[in-house]
């Protein structure tokens, strides 16, 4: 997965991560992040340990930190976003209250703790090896599973397509993907997890899911 993580972090560097710190603190989550929140939200499940795969600079955990959460554990390939969310959590007063580990989720899973809620909020898209990623992020979660991916529509493939292609032309060896929403669905329900809601845009949806007692 080495080869994975390098371009990952290179793609999303510095200014990437100064730029959606700024845009959250404008304009507070972005939609698939908001959707997320709801679905947790909505719920009505006690959420006190959070793991956040793909992180980025933290903002699902910022947002459940804020309503009484715990605690909670930030894993993603760039350390220019964890070294932006290390910065903003500290500026928060919340640094004792988060754990952050760079790398890939699959590489160091072992590092990784079980906790309450999972996380992949735009993540799946940007793995190739979805049911790795998959596999490791349902044996940490005890209890809840919500993910956001690109819906299997041909605006989203097409789009996806074309953002590679632009990237190749530029050297830049980072790509996404659209994995098959179904396919991942069958998986996580092989784990031992029972869809519990969703919520959709255009381009994105957005699902929850409950490991059975």
């Amino acid at each position: 997965m080495k080869d994975c993580c390098v371009a990952t972090d290179q793609h999303f560097d510095e200014k990437r991560a100064e730029n959606d710190l700024k845009r959250y603190k404008t304009n507070g989550p972005i939609h698939t992040t908001k959707e997320l929140l709801t679905l947790i939200r909505n719920s009505n499940f006690n959420i006190e340990s959070h793991l956040d795969i793909g992180s980025g600079i933290g903002v699902l955990s910022l947002e459940l930190l804020k309503e009484g959460m715990k605690s909670a554990t930030l894993i993603d390939a760039s350390s220019s976003y964890l070294n932006i969310a290390r910065k903003e959590f500290q500026s928060r007063g919340q640094i004792n209250r988060i754990t952050i580990i760079h790398g890939d989720a699959v590489d160091v899973a072992e590092k990784l703790p079980r906790v309450d809620l999972v996380s992949l909020d735009r993540v799946i898209c940007c793995y190739p090896f979805a049911e790795q990623l998959l596999s490791v992020s349902l044996s940490k979660s005890v209890r809840l599973i919500v993910l956001s991916y690109p819906r299997n529509r041909w605006p989203a493939r097409v789009g996806v397509g074309f953002e590679n292609f632009l990237r190749k032309l530029k050297g830049n060896p980072f790509r996404t993907y659209v994995h098959d929403p179904e396919w991942m669905k069958m998986l996580i329900n092989q784990s031992g997890f029972t869809y519990h809601s969703h919520s959709r845009t255009f381009l994105w949806e957005m699902a929850l899911f409950q490991r059975n007692t």
